[in-house]
């Protein structure tokens, strides 16, 4: 509830900043990248390809970093990503430092940290999340987008032990799938849902497949019209899914958006201009924080707190640029970015992982 009542007042924030440029806003999406390194080779990924990579920031900075941010807002939620965030090696140390401090936290990963020893850790930490990277039910279309055999055998063992000390702990935390949609998978996506439900898992978050690579939009990307067919088959049919109550947190407009997103058109669901330099705070591995990667950083926690950084000139400038970004709903702007979601996205999904909490 305490979250429901900060999303209403920072939708009126928003709202009030693009009719009036008055600058009342604070972060309400907020991530880390604590690193850009990761174990596994997924094909549609460019952070296993690097030749290097920045310098990490140490534990004490990520410390100082969140305990900056709660003096400029709080309560918030810190969703940890990279690269692969087990690859950290003070990952778990992070969690349970944000647990001390009551600091709520979230984690996408890859699922193959997710053991008895990190599980009982992480339940211990008390997260709103874990998200794990899934994007297949079938094993070999799963483990050759991952580039891992025997990963999604991996992530279902994983989901087991979530649940197991779930319930040795009392607690309730979403354990969201988020699929990767492309080409070797869209025949599978319903059945992915079949697959979330059967292990045990509380929603499922689909989202296209991103690329620039001229090699890997051949190979992933969906082009053909008999690709383009298969892909409206498949939404048509999670879209039924959704009405008949099954847990997709998906839009039914995002949904639909992304065949415009395979054809390069404009991807159109959610709010209507961009509002991601007025919500987003993403701190990256070397201390960086940008709203966007389209626009450069807007501070660096190891040099700043975070309300000299969300202050600064450079952030009001960026607020003011991304706000009329022409980028905006294009296939460059990606369609998973949150800065797309709308107030009543947000409440509808809310009410979606409640129930099934509760179920």
């Amino acid at each position: 509830m305490s979250y429901a009542g900060k999303r209403i007042k920072t939708s009126a924030i928003e709202h009030v900043y693009l009719r009036t440029n008055i600058d009342l806003t604070r972060p309400h999406s907020i991530g880390a990248t604590l690193t850009e390194r990761c174990n596994y080779r997924c094909e549609y990924c460019t952070h296993w390809r690097q030749d290097r990579y920045p310098t990490e920031m140490t534990l004490d900075d990520w410390k100082r970093a969140l305990l900056s941010l709660k003096e400029l807002v709080f309560p918030y939620v810190i969703q940890f990503g990279g690269g692969e965030p087990f690859v950290w090696p003070h990952f778990l140390e992070l969690v349970e430092f944000c647990r001390a401090e009551d600091i709520d936290w979230g984690v996408t990963t890859n699922g193959s940290a997710l053991n008895e020893r990190s599980v009982k850790r992480i339940v211990r930490s008390r997260p709103v999340n874990v998200n794990i990277s899934v994007d297949s039910s079938v094993a070999h279309i799963h483990d050759q987008a991952r580039g891992i055999n025997g990963s999604l055998k991996r992530i279902e063992r994983g989901i087991r032990l979530l649940i197991e000390e779930q319930a040795r702990a009392e607690q309730h935390f979403l354990i969201r799938i988020k699929p990767t949609v492309h080409r070797h998978n869209i025949d599978n996506l319903g059945q992915l849902v079949d697959w979330c439900l059967e292990v045990g898992a509380t929603t499922v978050d689909f989202s296209p497949v991103r690329l620039q690579e001229k090699g890997e939009r051949e190979r992933l990307y969906l082009r053909s019209e008999d690709d383009l067919a298969r892909l409206k088959a498949a939404i048509d049919d999670l879209i039924e899914r959704k009405r008949q109550g099954q847990p997709i947190e998906t839009s039914e407009a995002k949904l639909r958006g992304m065949l415009s997103h395979f054809k390069d058109e404009l991807v159109v669901h959610g709010t209507g201009q961009c509002r991601v330099g007025l919500r987003d705070y993403s701190i990256r591995a070397n201390g960086d924080v940008i709203v966007c990667w389209f626009f450069d950083p807007i501070g660096n926690v190891k040099e700043q707190s975070a309300k000299e950084i969300w202050s600064s000139a450079q952030a009001r400038q960026t607020r003011t640029l991304t706000a009329t970004c022409e980028k905006f709903g294009t296939s460059l702007c990606a369609s998973s970015c949150l800065a797309k979601r709308s107030l009543l996205q947000d409440v509808r999904r809310a009410f979606l992982m409640h129930r099934t909490l509760l179920q």
